[in-house]
């Protein structure tokens, strides 16, 4: 996190989503910054979200009880008096969307957090939940969800439509699940037709890796420069396990744009991967 912060990285992304080490992520994210970035609490963003993967509730995720327990939780264990973006994770069908809203609503007006942004939504909700929010007084102000080389297909009428209603796209999973990385060994094993070891697959990846090395880049650095310079991501949620990984994507964020030659062979390297997605 210092590191991160000494880099110029303000953002910090949190979860009560993701598996059993949430909570200890959040208490240590708490620590870490009470004892040493406190100071710096008005220059920095934190976000975090609820929704599908917490332990499942009677009330079911999208209900207001559960989103206002979960929001105090994440608040206990951070030690913070709000966060900056507060997002619902995932639609829940068996929720009224109106409730949802309602519970994000209601965080804002307690001062619990300042802004609410939706995660994974589907397309056919966001106007709605914006339409749902815009009556309680509260913009929605942040989508987050995945984009990558292998997960661009389809994605322009979703970018339009965000871009219209201005709502920002905070782009998640640029290195598509870790396929999109030199270390193969660290690619998870897909299922589905026996993707991940296709002929078709490795190709398009050694292809990439040479347009990347061409641009004295990574597979990982160039996948994560391509997203970070699309003019409507608003960012890139970037997960890294070391100081080396966080340098390299500090770097691929800040590097240069792509010509007209690098995008028209990166579409045409991976056009039909799009049955890649996660």
């Amino acid at each position: 996190m210092l590191h991160a912060f000494d880099k110029g990285i303000v953002s910090f992304d949190l979860s009560t989503t993701c598996g059993a080490l949430c909570p200890v992520a959040e208490e240590m994210f708490g620590i870490i910054l009470n004892r040493d970035l406190h100071p710096y609490r008005e220059s920095l963003v934190v976000s975090t979200r609820v929704g599908y993967g917490t332990a499942q509730r009677v009330n079911g995720w999208g209900s207001q009880k559960f989103i206002a327990e979960s929001l105090e939780r994440s608040l206990h264990r951070t030690g913070l008096d709000y966060v900056d973006i507060f997002y619902a994770h995932r639609y829940d069908p068996d929720i009224p969307l109106e409730e949802t809203m309602q519970a994000l609503a209601s965080a804002v007006y307690r001062g619990r957090c300042l802004r609410v942004g939706i995660s994974a939504y589907p397309s056919s909700k966001i106007g709605q939940a914006k339409a749902l929010l815009r009556e309680l007084g509260v913009p929605l102000c942040a989508y987050r969800g995945p984009f990558s080389l292998f997960q661009q297909w389809g994605k322009t009428n979703l970018a339009e439509m965000l871009s219209e209603a201005g709502i920002g796209w905070i782009s998640t999973d640029p290195l598509n699940g870790g396929i999109l990385s030199t270390c193969t060994s660290s690619r998870p094993t897909l299922t589905r037709d026996s993707i991940e070891s296709s002929t078709e697959v490795q190709t398009q990846l050694s292809c990439l890796s040479l347009m990347a090395a061409m641009r004295g880049q990574s597979i990982e650095q160039m996948a994560i420069s391509w997203v970070a310079n699309h003019p409507w991501i608003s960012s890139v949620v970037v997960d890294v396990s070391s100081r080396r990984q966080l340098d390299e994507a500090v770097i691929a964020a800040c590097s240069a744009g792509f010509t007209g030659d690098e995008l028209a062979s990166i579409n045409s390297m991976t056009a039909h991967c799009e049955t890649l997605r996660r």
